[in-house]
């Protein structure tokens, strides 16, 4: 009788072992997996912060004049779109539209990727010297009905907007996204 009982103290010392072990495995996977995905959070938020300002800066950059004063594309070191005064100068946007697009993110002083267009008060897309966009996905030579046709995919991931002026208010949108 007693190697009976001996038995069945040892089968439950067993199970409870069993239980225990796998117990700590769970909870320590558990822990991990917490642990990981909050740092993708954490890294997606440090990314989306990052290009928020980034387009921020971008819009900011273009709806200044640039440098130097009457800049064109074979000597510009900072591209703008304005005269200083928010109010677009044509000339400066098909500058713009002309420059190489990595030349274009260099002048900008940025590692992301960016697409500035213009925006009635309706939300269609005008072209402006006949350029609908300046950046990653540059459409020059087209209508404003062909830009009205002008979709900005989902891809992009954060947006600013600057006020400009040209026969009246145009909004400057710029998208940035890092791929």
């Amino acid at each position: 009788m007693l190697f009976i009982l001996t038995l069945k103290l040892r089968k439950s010392q067993v199970w409870f072992t069993d239980l225990i072990l796998g117990l700590v495995i769970f909870l320590s996977v558990l822990l991990l997996y917490m642990r990981v995905s909050s740092n993708l959070s954490d890294a997606d938020e440090r990314l989306f912060g990052e290009l928020r300002a980034d387009s921020a800066f971008v819009a900011s950059g273009l709806v200044g004049s640039g440098y130097p004063d009457g800049w064109n594309p074979s000597n510009v070191q900072k591209p703008g779109l304005t005269g200083g005064n928010n109010i677009l100068n044509q000339s400066k946007v098909a500058y713009a539209a002309a420059i190489n697009y990595s030349d274009l993110k260099v002048l900008m002083g940025t590692r992301n990727d960016f697409f500035a267009f213009f925006e009635d008060k309706s939300g269609n897309v005008v072209s402006i010297a006949g350029v609908c966009g300046i950046g990653k996905l540059s459409i020059t030579n087209i209508t404003s009905e062909i830009c009205g046709n002008v979709s900005v995919p989902a891809k992009f991931l954060a947006r600013s907007e600057r006020l400009v002026y040209r026969n009246g208010a145009l909004k400057l949108v710029v998208y940035s996204w890092r791929t």
